[in-house]
């Protein structure tokens, strides 16, 4: 089936007008969308997975821990806050496979190559008395020592303190022998 469109619909500078702000448009919707094109998509190492599925950050992290105490994270200094990010870390080829995330954090780095590791947060949280409305917003976290057997993945957050309107170049880690690195 072929179209053909008019040569008065085609040369209208109405038509031109209309492309030109639909194109513009666009890019602009992409630019300010945010987030990292790294986000949804599956990488895999010898043995396991990593999808990142979500990032932002935020100035504190409420929970409740397994013992119902209301717990916070806080960024340790001034000039910082945390990073969060929602990740699925699973084993799509050996048996089975010992994850130990504390041992063997993972690593995020800025455009000027900054390190920082994920933060222990069963270490870092203190006890808080306030309530909040976000609270419980970023768990379950991925932490301790997990066994996850094949085709299985632990679906959870990691928590980062990093600078304020810091930029992201990439995720790594080297976790079970394995290392995954994402660019941001």
């Amino acid at each position: 089936m072929q179209i053909t469109l008019s040569s008065k619909f085609t040369k209208s500078p109405v038509t031109t007008w209309l492309s030109y702000l639909l194109i513009t448009a666009s890019f602009l919707f992409s630019a300010c969308s945010g987030g990292s094109s790294a986000l949804g998509r599956q990488y895999q190492a010898e043995t396991l997975f990593l999808l990142p599925l979500d990032m932002e950050t935020v100035p504190h992290v409420y929970f409740q821990d397994d013992d119902g105490i209301n717990k916070v994270i806080l960024p340790s200094r001034t000039g910082n806050e945390l990073l969060v990010l929602h990740t699925k870390l699973g084993n799509h080829a050996a048996e089975s496979t010992t994850l130990d995330i504390e041992a063997e954090p993972a690593e995020i780095r800025t455009e000027d190559g900054t390190s920082f590791l994920s933060l222990n947060t069963l270490q870092e949280a203190t006890p808080s008395t306030t309530s909040f409305t976000d609270k419980d917003k970023f768990i379950p976290f991925l932490r301790g020592r997990q066994e996850v057997i094949r085709d299985y993945h632990l679906d959870g957050w990691l928590v980062f303190e990093v600078p304020i309107d810091a930029t992201f170049s990439l995720l790594r880690w080297e976790i079970s022998g394995d290392v995954i690195r994402i660019d941001l």
